[in-house]
């Protein structure tokens, strides 16, 4: 595995690579285009790399606390209610800082909403129900979407890049926004690390360590969506980050909840840039949302995944 200082200097010159290459070749008449690079170059590479961060830092949470490797905003269900929140903010044509609360709020309630149907479903709240739901519930928001086509035809664009998560309309307050919410995320499940090592153990084992395992688990969903949520209301759903570079990460090294959350971040930026980049010069001069590049990449990687596991098990 590399060292942290090696992942750094890698998420520097791939950052440095993104805010360079593109559709419009900076360097031909940079003081023409240095509009381009200064508004939208590196405020897009910037929230890309925040947005891996979050993503990949939530995924690995919510992974340890559900005890489950699918878990992640995504299948939760909170990416599409924030989605939904967001959207309905910007149909009613409402300033930036109601687009991030509103697309937070719905996602809270969202999970919210997984957490009481899960109790009543399951009564020991065990994490499969929660997927579960999260999913359904996820499905049933992504129904409402498409329904806001039919009545909003005028929007069907700025709607259809909600569905495929982009990059395309970030600025720096969005940045300052996911920023704070990410790095004040980062200090709270640092601070609580190894208490979810503990976790790890099993809830029992757990329990018999001083944890208490359902208020951990409560606390740390809430505190580890708010940066998520925060960045999907901006970008609209980006899934699958928060599965796979934890899961890809652990693949190779097992690590303890400290390490998994530093190195998942760090990785989680670095791929999460390459991706945006990749979906700006794959088909130049047309530009592929990021969701869709992540979705491309990701999927033959988990199944690659699995069979893998399968392998090791037989």
């Amino acid at each position: 595995m590399m060292k942290t200082r090696h992942i750094v200097t890698l998420l520097i010159v791939v950052s440095a690579l993104s805010m360079i290459v593109g559709p419009i070749n900076i360097f031909s008449d940079l003081s023409n285009n240095f509009f381009v690079l200064t508004e939208i170059r590196i405020p897009r590479t910037m929230l890309a790399a925040l947005g891996g961060a979050t993503l990949s830092m939530g995924g690995a949470v919510y992974q340890v606390v559900l005890q489950n490797r699918m878990a992640d905003s995504f299948t939760l269900g909170m990416a599409n209610g924030a989605t939904l929140g967001a959207f309905f903010a910007i149909s009613l044509g409402l300033p930036l800082v109601f687009i991030s609360l509103f697309g937070i709020t719905t996602g809270l309630l969202t999970l919210l909403i997984v957490l009481f149907i899960a109790r009543r479903l399951d009564h020991k709240y065990t994490p499969a129900t929660l997927i579960i739901t999260g999913i359904l519930l996820g499905s049933l928001f992504s129904g409402l979407l498409y329904i806001f086509i039919l009545f909003q035809p005028d929007k069907t664009n700025h709607l259809l890049s909600f569905m495929f998560g982009s990059f395309g309309n970030a600025n720096i307050y969005h940045c300052l926004i996911v920023g704070i919410l990410f790095f004040s995320s980062l200090i709270y499940a640092l601070k609580n690390a190894r208490q979810l090592d503990f976790l790890l153990l099993g809830e029992l084992r757990a329990h018999s360590l001083g944890v208490n395992v359902r208020r951990l688990r409560f606390m740390m969903l809430i505190a580890l969506s708010l940066a998520p949520l925060a960045l999907i209301s901006f970008t609209g759903i980006i899934g699958l980050v928060g599965i796979i570079v934890p899961q890809v990460l652990q693949y190779f090294k097992p690590m303890k909840t400290r390490e998994l959350i530093k190195k998942s971040a760090l990785f989680g930026s670095i791929f999460l840039v390459t991706a945006d980049t990749l979906g700006r010069v794959v088909l130049m001069p047309y530009t592929v949302p990021t969701g869709i590049i992540v979705m491309l990449s990701s999927v033959p990687i988990i199944f690659i995944l699995l069979y893998k596991r399968m392998i090791r098990m037989t």
